[in-house]
């Protein structure tokens, strides 16, 4: 079970009534409790620059490179969730690698700016490509300094 709680800035937590519902009608027993930081999921600007920037500009110069079958740009999606952002497990007899790819959809916005980032990078060194950020040099300073006003 999955509870969003939260610390004030007295140090007290804030636990929902059905978090506390829930623990007060649970069954006698040892139980574990793991408390991770919580992040947002990517966003729709993340995932727009995603796929109408990086997946694109990536597409032709992967066929070129040799990738005849990526015919699509979710093929490209597909390419990247293996190569970039797949989980590699290893079988204990026989030594093969066998790569899982990860789903982008349930990376937070940390994990998916990363995920964008290595793609960029591909992109550049194995492919010559490179992507511009979503936000120009010029823009991001001007919002900079307005901050420091």
């Amino acid at each position: 079970m999955k509870f969003l709680i939260e610390k004030d800035k007295d140090g007290n937590w804030q636990l929902p009534l059905n978090c506390k519902d829930y623990m007060n009608r649970i069954m006698a027993g040892n139980y574990e409790l793991e408390l991770t930081k919580f992040r947002r999921t990517r966003t729709n600007k993340q995932n727009n620059w995603l796929w109408g920037k990086i997946y694109p500009l990536m597409w032709q110069p992967l066929i070129d490179a040799g990738c005849d079958e990526i015919n699509s740009i979710d093929k490209v999606h597909k390419f990247c969730k293996v190569l970039i952002g797949g989980e590699s497990i290893v079988n204990k007899y026989t030594g093969e690698v066998v790569t899982i790819p990860t789903s982008t959809k349930k990376m937070n916005t940390v994990e998916f700016c990363t995920y964008c980032d290595k793609c960029r990078d591909y992109a550049m060194e194995y492919l010559g490509v490179e992507i511009p950020d979503p936000i120009p040099v010029e823009e991001r300073n001007k919002i900079k300094n307005d901050i420091k006003l």
